[in-house]
């Protein structure tokens, strides 16, 4: 699915705009601050009900207005711009109230329409992905899981585990007796084991991917994926190290292991990426994870944003990408901010629009 307009009504310090996109690039220039990622922001909130930042909902109105609006009309890649969907969202501050429609229709369940747009989004601050904690990089495995292996099972699985997670680490704080874990531990058992073999099945056709992406953006013959599934490997099976590690978990108060704790590590000749590498090095890195995942959602017609595209990377890297991005995925829809309009030096003329964003005001150059 491929977006075809937006209108943005009072969302941060974007007013009132409307705008029509290219089906394959499009650039965003303009200074810091001016208000390109917060239309990024409008178009992850159309597809995804939230923000891709941890932030209040309310703290998207413009400060001037009580209320914001975003209108999406999107359509299929082969239909030749024929509207699909029309996602019409609606936030009022002293009401309290989202109302969310596609097609005049009430959106009941997020994931219904989250399915249906799988956007990657790599902004600066997504470089902690690689040298924080688990918790981001598990999310990014599972949105992959969730879109290529098109298992309406799979959220409802992961679901699943964080109720049960919550009830054992309960069972955990109160020490109470072995026999009341008894039935946690059954179902934690099963529920571990159905997300590992999921995961374990994306995981290697994302490696293959990964490998010849990483190729084509002449990174390190060395660099793979490393999945740890939330258990050692290699100390036996899950179940016996649930039940090994059941006095440590008491002591602890929270469930030292399983799928809640699984995590996807990028490394280099064995080495994790993190401290020893420059964010130049990181991000390209990441883009490689991304556009491996890109690849496996190409029948899908995936959406990638880049917000501040050029930073941290050289002239070099720079064409690398665009080579890229023209040679291998022209069903993906992009979008990416600068502060230059020269980005678009690099992208084939007709292949993109060009909008200059400045104060908020977002004007259609090419």
């Amino acid at each position: 699915m491929k977006i075809n307009s937006l209108n943005i009504y009072n969302f941060r310090n974007i007013k009132n705009t409307s705008l029509e996109f290219h089906s394959k690039i499009n650039c965003f220039y303009g200074n810091n601050a001016s208000g390109k990622t917060n239309l990024l922001e409008a178009i992850y909130y159309s597809t995804h009900l939230k923000s891709f930042k941890d932030i209040k909902i309310s703290k998207l109105i413009n400060i001037e207005s009580d209320v914001f609006a975003l209108l999406m009309k999107t359509y299929s890649a082969d239909n030749d711009r024929e509207c699909v969907n029309e996602i019409k969202l609606k936030y009022s501050k002293s009401a309290k109230s989202l109302k969310a429609n596609c097609n005049h229709q009430k959106i009941e369940k997020v994931s219904s329409i989250v399915r249906q747009y799988p956007i990657l989004f790599l902004y600066p601050e997504l470089i902690k992905l690689i040298d924080l904690g688990p918790s981001q990089r598990r999310k990014f495995l599972d949105f992959g899981v969730f879109h290529v292996e098109h298992s309406d099972n799979y959220s409802v699985l992961i679901k699943k585990l964080n109720y049960i997670v919550k009830n054992r680490n309960t069972l955990l704080k109160k020490k109470s007796k072995t026999n009341e874990f008894d039935y946690w531990n059954e179902v934690f058992i099963d529920v571990c084991g159905e997300i590992n073999r999921v995961r374990l099945r994306y995981i290697e056709i994302l490696s293959k991917v990964f490998g010849e992406i990483s190729k084509s953006l002449q990174l390190s013959d060395n660099i793979i994926l490393e999945y740890y599934p939330g258990w050692n490997i290699k100390g036996g099976s899950f179940e016996e190290q649930l039940y090994q590690n059941h006095k440590r978990d008491l002591i602890n108060g929270y469930s030292s292991i399983g799928s809640h704790r699984a995590d996807l590590r990028i490394k280099d000749d064995s080495n994790a990426i993190d401290q020893t590498y420059s964010r130049g090095q990181k991000k390209m890195f990441l883009l490689c994870l991304m556009f491996s995942h890109l690849k496996l959602l190409e029948n899908k017609s995936p959406i990638l944003i880049i917000d501040d595209v050029r930073s941290e990377l050289d002239k070099k890297n720079i064409k690398i990408i665009f080579d890229l991005i023209k040679n291998k995925f022209n069903n993906s829809q992009i979008f990416i901010t600068d502060v230059d309009e020269s980005v678009v030096s690099e992208i084939e003329e007709g292949d993109y629009s060009m909008f200059h964003v400045e104060h908020g005001k977002i004007i259609k150059k090419l």
